[in-house]
């Protein structure tokens, strides 16, 4: 683990978000993702969703949210209606962002996930807009 990985995850654990958001808004995108997911995997631990909320509140974005839903979908599904939670921050990457198309791909995850439900309307709704912006991307 780096010292800025140590640091970081040290003050996630003390609930010091504001020296911990200052951190993590200096990585890369590739960093950010790495270190919360990678502490998310070592720890189990539920702080690292509120830091991650305390984030939202202060810097929201989609990549954040999309972040926060990696979270709760992989190391910490194993907690009662993460998965259901993940889905909520899926849609919202997809609300601030509505023209990436990344972000409807990763909808599709829930598609027949058991935890979350997931409407079929919903389903053929992220399919066309995924088309669209296909089309669109070709021109």
């Amino acid at each position: 683990m780096t010292e800025l990985e140590y640091r970081l995850r040290k003050h996630i654990a003390e609930m010091d978000f504001e020296k911990a958001a200052k951190l993590f808004l200096e990585l890369t995108k590739e960093e950010q993702s790495n270190m919360i997911l990678s502490a998310g995997f070592d720890t189990f631990h539920l702080t690292i969703y509120a830091f991650m909320n305390y984030l939202l509140q202060h810097h929201e974005s989609s990549e954040i949210h999309d972040l926060t839903s990696s979270l709760m979908l992989h190391p910490l599904c194993h907690l009662e209606g993460a998965c259901v939670i993940a889905l909520f921050h899926a849609k919202k990457a997809v609300e601030l962002d509505p023209d990436n198309i990344e972000w409807y791909i990763n909808l599709l995850m829930f598609e027949k996930h058991p935890d979350a439900w997931f409407a079929q309307t919903e389903v053929e709704e992220v399919y066309r807009r995924i088309k669209k912006l296909e089309s669109k991307n070709l021109k």
